[in-house]
């Protein structure tokens, strides 16, 4: 389950750059990108662990998964 949750979290951080060259290429080709346009991204997950802890605030969980929250829990 952990190695599945640490590629969940580095796949939305490999997002960031993609969404930011999306904008500036819509920018370039003169679509009017904002702060207020919006992309919708899907990402597939089909660990039920996983998903479990990605929904989770880092309150709630538990003892043994404290240290996902701290290193891979943001998004």
């Amino acid at each position: 389950m952990e190695a599945e949750y640490v590629a969940l979290s580095q796949a939305c951080k490999d997002l960031f750059p993609l969404l930011d060259m999306v904008k500036e290429l819509g920018n370039a080709v003169g679509i009017p990108v904002g702060k207020d346009t919006y992309m919708h991204v899907q990402v597939h997950e089909d660990n039920v662990g996983a998903l479990t802890l990605a929904r989770l605030e880092p309150k709630r969980m538990t003892p043994r998964s404290k240290h996902y929250a701290i290193k891979y829990h943001w998004f």
